[in-house]
């Protein structure tokens, strides 16, 4: 393969797997950040001057635990007249966005893994050499792309167990297809 091809390849490797993550992207758009946690800013201004040497009551020791404890944090539902937070509660907003964020990396998987073994698939079948090194790329890539992007929501022996069926599946399908090819 000459440089053109070469630069054919990694251009179709790169904006093949470019292309299927915003496509589904644009399809199967994930969860939104302000969807679960709404930024209010309530600056509720002190009906009199707060006296010098005046602290704010704190939310109790129980109640940050329990947040804590649950992956949430205390937040406020208003201030008081001296401009102090009031009416104190766990707010699970971010807890609530990562679940979601979680569960739509997984269903990536599902979606996203598939095409990638697909474009693999046609790279391996495909007769022109540098188009079908574009797509297998592009497969490849592709796959490594949603891997890593499940990976931080998952423990070790799952890391290996999905690197290791992703390994298994190119591996064989090099063997049935280019070495059989060699034969």
């Amino acid at each position: 393969m000459g440089l053109k091809e070469v630069a054919l390849a990694i251009g179709i490797a790169v904006l093949g797997s470019l292309f299927i993550g915003f496509f589904i992207d644009a399809v199967y758009g994930g969860p939104e950040y302000n969807d679960y946690c709404k930024s209010t800013y309530n600056y509720y201004a002190p009906e009199k001057p707060v006296p010098s040497g005046f602290t704010c009551p704190q939310a109790s020791r129980e109640l940050n635990t329990q947040c804590g404890e649950d992956g949430g944090y205390v937040d406020f539902k208003a201030h008081d007249a001296n401009g102090c937070p009031s009416e104190p509660f766990c707010n699970y907003c971010q807890r609530d966005y990562n679940t979601a964020q979680e569960k739509y990396n997984f269903n990536l998987l599902w979606i996203t893994a598939p095409l990638g073994l697909i474009l693999i698939i046609l790279g391996l079948y495909l007769a022109a050499p540098t188009i079908s090194a574009g797509l297998l790329f592009a497969g490849i890539i592709t796959l490594a792309q949603v891997t890593i992007r499940i990976f931080g929501n998952l423990g070790k022996f799952s890391r290996v167990l999905i690197l290791g069926i992703e390994l298994a599946i190119l591996i064989w399908i090099g063997y049935k297809k280019v070495e059989k090819r060699k034969k």
